[in-house]
């Protein structure tokens, strides 16, 4: 049980906090900024924080269900050992895991310089493959964009 706490709920809530209080100065300094002045605060800042901020929810979620099931597991191993199915352990585990994988994606499709990497990369592919690649940042920019103005 300590070790659910203290590798996973005590970091997630330090790191919710810290996430608190920048989106809290964020909304400062935007605030703060009259019409005719530049803002001081930049578009590249804001989107690499809403990058961090997207991994790490990203990694809270994958990582969860595998902790919960510690944490259950850890207050009552006779009783509560039996009663988690199999699968949902496996697909948990493979949940968390699966987190690495997502780091990657997420980082192609919101850092600019990611994606001009995996361009390069995946362009020898067969035409098809090149062109559902270059549709792939298409899709999903437009739409984060709209939440947030500052990515445009």
């Amino acid at each position: 049980m300590a070790v659910v706490v203290f590798h996973f709920i005590v970091p997630m809530l330090v790191v919710i906090f810290c996430y608190l209080r920048i989106w809290a100065l964020v909304l400062q300094v935007r605030w703060r900024v009259k019409p005719d002045n530049k803002p001081k605060l930049k578009p590249q800042d804001f989107r690499n924080f809403v990058t961090m901020f997207v991994v790490f929810v990203l990694f809270a979620i994958c990582w969860a269900p595998l902790n919960f099931i510690g944490l259950l597991v850890a207050s009552d191993p006779v009783s509560m050992a039996p009663r988690i199915p199999e699968w949902l352990f496996v697909a948990s585990y493979y949940m968390a895991y699966f987190n690495s994988c997502l780091n990657a994606i997420i980082y192609g499709l919101l850092i600019q310089n990611f994606m001009q990497e995996y361009r390069k990369i995946y362009s020898p592919l067969p035409p098809f493959l090149s062109l559902i690649w270059s549709l792939i940042p298409r899709l999903f920019l437009p739409a984060l964009s709209l939440h947030l103005p500052h990515l445009r």
